[in-house]
């Protein structure tokens, strides 16, 4: 699924505002990527989790919701987690958090990927084992792929 991509951005605000409930757990493959993104919040300390935005750009009015947002040395770190990698994640960050957040907050921003499952299109080189590691990457990033931590679930997040 392609996510909105972001053109002429007027306005963007952080927002109270949940247009949805809260995700049920259910079955099947999404089950598992919403008990992932779960066991992360419980780790990943220090962290903004399911933060809603309101914007409107040239393609109307929207909203959108980060999985976490965190503050580093005076940037915004939005991390995506995916329970298996994709290449969607590095989109959806990219072409819609990225402009949203860094208007709304007034912040430069970075993002990076936590996933549990690799797959073969992911570059070795954007794979760190700690969340520091990945986060230093993501703010000195230059282009190419995000970072991506590889969580298996378990333990500290680092």
């Amino acid at each position: 699924m392609a996510c909105r991509k972001i053109s002429g951005l007027k306005w963007a605000k952080a927002s109270d505002r949940r247009p949805f409930g809260t995700p049920k757990i259910g079955r099947g493959a999404k089950s598992y990527g919403i008990r992932y993104e779960r066991s992360v919040a419980k780790v990943l300390t220090g962290a903004t989790h399911g933060q809603w935005f309101e914007f409107e750009d040239s393609n109307g009015s929207g909203m959108c919701q980060t999985d976490f947002l965190v503050l580093r040395a005076g940037v915004i770190g939005i991390v995506e987690v995916k329970y298996t990698w994709t290449p969607e994640a590095e989109d959806q960050i990219e072409r819609l958090y990225k402009p949203v957040v860094s208007a709304a907050l007034g912040l430069p921003v970075c993002g990076l990927v936590i996933c549990k499952n690799l797959t073969r299109e992911v570059p070795a080189d954007t794979v760190f084992e700690t969340f520091g590691e990945a986060l230093g990457s993501a703010i000195w990033w230059s282009g190419g792929p995000l970072p991506v931590l590889h969580w298996l679930g378990k333990g500290p997040i680092g």
